[in-house]
């Protein structure tokens, strides 16, 4: 029994190892980060090639800095925003927006900000929603509806971005709590 909850979690693992390339290649945006191949070694080993990218996480210029000035802020909402708009708009909702998911950093005297980690991605079904299959993320900048594990859409990702900021300006997520319930108690 052991060895099959190891295989079922090496499963689970490979497939959003998988759907992350294929949703990122699919979208193909400026601010999200490239996967250029992935697969197989015929050691059966898998493998993803993605872009490199010199900078931070927004989780460890808080750490580090603290509250952000309000320009940034922008800038990193401006970014993450039409990244989740090319997205959405090719039917994916990202579901994990937090700072540990967001890059911000410099390339050839500009500044740049990509939105990583498309791992639990979901394909947007007919009628623009869908059904998370079991709450996935980070509680703290989950949505309500991502928390009661019903069904999503777009407007997920936008309130996810929302917690984002208000961290990003204040140093503290706007919903504390440990778990889902204490999230979903504080919202």
């Amino acid at each position: 029994c052991g060895r099959r909850g190891q295989l079922s979690a090496l499963h689970d693992i490979v497939e959003r190892f998988v759907q992350e390339a294929r949703a990122v290649n699919t979208i193909g945006h400026a601010n999200i980060v490239n996967i250029y191949d992935f697969g197989k070694t015929p050691f059966g080993t898998f493998y993803i090639v993605m872009e490199y990218l010199e900078g931070r996480t927004l989780r460890a210029l808080l750490d580090s800095a603290g509250p952000q000035p309000l320009e940034r802020v922008r800038f990193v909402a401006d970014g993450v925003d039409t990244a989740l708009s090319a997205a959405h708009n090719k039917g994916f909702i990202h579901r994990d927006v937090k700072p540990e998911n967001i890059m911000v950093g410099q390339r050839s005297g500009s500044d740049y900000v990509k939105l990583l980690d498309f791992g639990i991605a979901k394909l947007l079904t007919t009628g623009n929603t869908t059904a998370t299959s079991s709450a996935m993320g980070t509680p703290q900048y989950m949505s309500p509806e991502q928390l009661d594990d019903a069904r999503l859409d777009h407007r997920s990702d936008i309130f996810s971005l929302g917690c984002v900021l208000y961290e990003l300006l204040t140093g503290q997520v706007p919903f504390p709590g440990g778990s889902q319930a204490g999230v979903r108690q504080a919202q």
